[in-house]
């Protein structure tokens, strides 16, 4: 017990977190009636993907890459396409820094 204990009391869930998360990574409109700005404040399962990618993990060759990341909203599973947005993506204004990519595996560490 006694780290368990510790990350109860200290560590907010995901939705009492999900606030300060949003104004300290969210780069989009912070409109509260947009759709997946109420996604990412409800944290919920239902609403649009929207995954943090924290480190990327290159293949031994260079072509491919698994990323390491926290899903924030929404749902994910292999086979599905999903939209990468790099680190400079503007929303509304820049869709050179993306790319359509289809997912092949899910793991939790």
């Amino acid at each position: 017990g006694g780290w368990v204990d510790m990350v109860t009391r200290h560590v907010p869930t995901p939705k009492a977190a999900a606030k300060g998360k949003l104004a300290r990574g969210y780069s989009g409109a912070m409109d509260m009636e947009s759709p997946i700005v109420q996604d990412l404040m409800a944290c919920s399962s239902k609403g649009r993907l929207v995954v943090h990618v924290t480190k990327l993990y290159s293949s031994p060759d260079g072509s491919s890459f698994d990323a390491f990341g926290r899903i924030y909203s929404g749902t994910i599973q292999p086979g599905q396409r999903v939209k990468v947005l790099g680190e400079a993506y503007i929303p509304d204004e820049d869709e050179e820094d993306c790319a359509i990519a289809t997912v092949e595996g899910v793991s939790i560490p």
